[in-house]
């Protein structure tokens, strides 16, 4: 399967026009999506964040070739309260004539508001996707409650990587197509390690950015109930001292290790240290 982007559609077929919008983009490693659909033919354009904040550090936009991406600035750091700059949509949602508007945001976010309203001034008709990996059935407080129902029952289709997901998304207005897309995994850089399972001890990592929602918290505090887990943590934030305090107070300053931030490309040498990924 092609990774690189090139066009193997034959030049007498219509290439589908895709206009792609996920913050995610920022990193090189997760815009292999995009490279492999580009690379299966798709006439794809993504847009996406400047800068973004991934494991606690504001990570800039390192194009590694991939010309097809549109950088936008973003306004917010919180995955489902930012929103891009217009401009740039307003511009691009005008100047093509696009088959598919592909939402890889959750659909009761800000920025899916956004794009919506902009598509309706600007490319009214043209139909779009959201995406949601939300497993727990939330109920959102207004806005976001609106926003949802509204992206929900307009969508063409939806695409989550869990089956729980789809059937929220379904129980909550739903009627379009819905298609189950997996987490991927590049096995050129991760692969299983042949070794004994662990014995008597066991050593668990977590990977993130240290904010309240990621629950390191709850981790802590599992930890302190079980005196055979050790913790490696990787990963910056506003939480970095409140968890060190936290995990002080419950007695697990030499079984936790703060490591800080830790680049995307070093998790391929990080993962393997771990018995068991947390994410709490």
């Amino acid at each position: 399967m092609a990774d690189h982007g090139e066009d193997t559609t034959p030049s007498d077929q219509r290439r589908l026009r895709v206009l792609r919008i996920s913050h995610s983009g920022v990193v090189t490693a997760w815009r292999a999506r995009e490279r492999l659909l580009r690379g299966r033919g798709v006439d794809l354009t993504l847009v996406t964040a400047a800068r973004w904040e991934e494991g606690g550090s504001l990570v800039p936009f390192t194009p590694d070739g991939n010309e097809f991406a549109v950088l936008v600035r973003t306004f917010g750091r919180h995955p489902n309260l930012f929103l891009f700059d217009p401009r740039p949509l307003w511009r691009l949602l005008g100047d093509r004539s696009w088959d598919l508007i592909d939402l890889h945001e959750e659909p009761f976010g800000l920025a899916v508001a956004e794009v919506l309203v902009l598509r309706r001034l600007r490319a009214r008709g043209v139909p779009f996707l959201v995406c949601s990996a939300q497993n727990i059935d939330k109920r959102h407080p207004p806005p976001f409650r609106w926003f949802e129902r509204r992206s929900l029952r307009s969508a063409a289709g939806a695409y989550t990587c869990n089956s729980e997901a789809g059937d929220i998304l379904r129980r909550k207005g739903l009627s379009g197509a819905l298609e189950l897309v997996p987490q991927g995994v590049d096995v050129a850089r991760f692969h299983p390690i042949d070794r004994d399972p662990p014995a008597g001890r066991l050593r668990v990592g977590f990977v993130g950015r240290l904010i309240p929602h990621k629950g390191v918290d709850v981790l802590l505090a599992a930890l302190a109930r079980d005196d055979r887990l050790d913790a490696d943590d990787y990963g910056a934030g506003p939480q970095s001292e409140d968890l060190a305090e936290q995990a002080a107070s419950l007695g697990l300053s030499h079984r936790v290790t703060f490591h800080g931030y830790v680049d995307e490309s070093a998790l391929p040498e990080v993962f393997p240290t771990f018995d068991v990924l947390a994410v709490p």
